[in-house]
């Protein structure tokens, strides 16, 4: 694989990147949307604020005939911008930094610091809330939907706003991700756990030792990266481990029949079937999202760059030199991701006010 451009229009952390047709939007803690064409040129910014305002998430929201971008932004609001990139409607409500956005058949969910989520809808002229649903597990970083469901947390709600597994012990921390594995719905959790869910129970919970950062499914196993660099990979009733990051395991890729794990550690490790690492890539000291866009592999850092990867078939060839330069230009950060969430508000608290 090779790294065939650098975007760095960004002035601050890559937040969220979101590929549409034939262009990139991305989002950023420096307060803009930028919108990207197929050859890396930025060919539209918009929201630039004379102060900073994190955007975390984006989101394309089509309403039924009409298609908005959403983006959920530090100071408790979204905005539904038109293909124009003009602003036509501020969503407010939430009393706390909104984290993530996901669209819910016509509604657009939004989900907070706090642990509330809103769910909302338009109407011919204008927006509304039609929901606000309290979840148990903190933060809300992830939502997705599972057979009609809307799940965050340790909870799934249905479409009259109810909690249909209000019943069942959640995680005890902050949930980093949801996945789906086969017929069960996985939850991962700083509080050393991932927990099985199945038509609204709990029906395993295993325990990881390392807080769980991050899993991806990979045709009948289960991956999850975890703070201490190592990868787990699940087969039903067997456990494998692979080893080889030296910090916190961020993202997990599963692209062209191999896995790719971003390591804080400024590495991409790729994987074959046989759990082999068969490539060493050097990448941001921090990567923070990804995405596939014109055949690419895109990854976002928190230095405001994005890289992108060209040919996503590892070789060996130069395998042992990039394993020893490496090992050499490691930073062996260990960073909590619970303290890296404060760390990202209190910048942003500090950079608002100034």
């Amino acid at each position: 694989m090779e790294c065939i451009k650098t975007l760095e229009e960004h002035r601050s952390n890559i937040q969220c990147m979101k590929a549409l047709g034939i262009h990139l939007y991305t989002s950023s803690s420096d307060s803009t949307i930028k919108i990207w064409n197929q050859d890396g040129v930025c060919v539209n910014t918009i929201d630039y604020l004379t102060y900073c305002d994190w955007i975390y998430d984006l989101e394309i929201w089509n309403t039924g005939g009409e298609e908005f971008l959403c983006s959920c932004h530090h100071s408790k609001i979204i905005k539904v911008w038109d293909p124009s990139g003009t602003c036509v409607e501020v969503l407010k409500g939430h009393t706390e930094p909104i984290y993530c956005l996901t669209v819910w058949e016509k509604y657009l969910c939004s989900g907070c610091d706090d642990g509330v989520v809103k769910v909302w809808e338009k109407n011919k002229d204008d927006f509304r809330c039609v929901y606000t649903l309290k979840g148990r597990g903190g933060s809300v970083w992830k939502m997705i939907v599972w057979k009609g469901y809307l799940c965050f947390g340790s909870e799934m709600w249905d479409k009259n706003g109810e909690c249909i597994n209000a019943h069942e012990e959640g995680h005890k921390d902050i949930v980093t991700d949801i996945v789906v594995w086969g017929n069960v719905l996985c939850s991962s959790s700083e509080d050393t756990t991932i927990k099985i869910w199945k038509e609204g129970k709990c029906v395993d919970t295993i325990n990881t030792i390392m807080p769980v950062l991050c899993m991806i499914v990979w045709d009948e196993y289960l991956y999850s990266g975890h703070q201490d660099g190592t990868i787990m990979v699940r087969e039903r009733d067997k456990v494998y481990k692979q080893k080889g990051h030296k910090s916190n395991v961020w993202l997990l890729i599963i692209l062209n029949n191999y896995l790719y794990s971003v390591s804080f550690d400024k590495t991409i490790r790729v994987w074959n079937k046989k759990r082999e690492c068969v490539d060493i890539l050097k990448c941001h000291k921090n990567s923070a999202c990804w995405t596939v866009f014109g055949g690419c592999l895109c990854i976002g850092g928190y230095d405001g760059t994005i890289k992108i990867w060209k040919n996503i078939l590892p070789t060996r060839g130069n395998f042992k030199k990039l394993w020893k330069e490496t090992q050499q230009d490691i930073v062996r950060t260990r960073i909590i991701s619970k303290e890296l969430h404060i760390l990202r508000d209190v910048e942003a608290e500090i950079i608002t006010h100034l």
